[in-house]
């Protein structure tokens, strides 16, 4: 659930905004593993023995996430409308130490983001992007630092009537500082990976009650020390 207030107030000439994110998630997590070690033993034995063997584990939570408090400036100009917005995650989350389906993050980290739209109404033609910085600090139980990620999305989108439109949508995160702290046994460990897919806005009324709908869908590749997959992504706006 996200709340969202745009004040009456006029900051440089922009639209003030506050918003207060408390995400509720459920993660489900197993692995399965082959070990397997081979033993050479010399004279007089010569001989060489191999072992393996197979196992499972597994780890399922649901729980609340960290809150993320955030405040952004919103400027219009035209068809062109921009904002310059910043972000804290706030580490109250459930996490716990050796469990791997962690909802939370227990590090306190910041974002600031800058993007842009340009709408043009007559053709419906509408083009967004953002480019922002994540600055984390270490979590205190592990002495683990990630560093600083670079992320940029961007979605090309047709408005074909007011209600509906297509389009593509994508990002890409690269990790600029690599991680650090005692915790950090594989060195710096820099992440990257790029997405893209496709996306359907579909806008209705309930009553007097507007609603926006948002459904896509993206593929990960040219990763990185990070999981890569398929995502979907269903969001509601009341």
């Amino acid at each position: 659930p996200t709340v969202v207030w745009v004040t009456p107030e006029r900051v440089l000439g922009g639209n003030l905004g506050l918003s207060l994110i408390a995400p509720i998630g459920w993660k489900d997590v197993t692995a399965d593993i082959d070990a397997r070690a081979t033993l050479t033993l010399g004279p007089p034995l010569s001989r060489t023995i191999t072992a393996n063997r197979s196992f499972s584990f597994g780890d399922e939570e649901g729980a609340f996430g960290d809150p993320l408090v955030s405040a952004f400036l919103g400027w219009h100009d035209g068809n062109l409308h921009y904002s310059l917005g910043t972000l804290v995650n706030i580490p109250a989350g459930q996490w716990d130490e050796g469990q791997i389906s962690n909802i939370g993050f227990n590090h306190w980290a910041f974002d600031v983001t800058g993007a842009v739209t340009w709408l043009d109404p007559k053709t419906g033609l509408e083009l967004s992007g953002a480019v922002g910085f994540t600055f984390n600090t270490e979590n205190p139980d592990t002495d683990y630092k990630s560093g600083t990620d670079f992320h940029v999305e961007f979605a090309a989108m047709q408005n074909l009537s007011k209600q509906f439109a297509i389009g593509v949508t994508g990002y890409h995160y690269k990790q600029m500082t690599g991680d650090s702290g005692t915790g950090a046994v594989l060195g710096d460990f820099k992440g990257q990976v790029t997405a893209i897919g496709p996306a359907i806005n579909y806008n209705f009324q309930i009553g007097a009650l507007p609603v926006s709908t948002s459904l896509k869908w993206s593929h990960e590749f040219n990763t990185e020390n990070r999981l890569a997959g398929d995502m979907g992504f269903l969001t509601i706006l009341i």
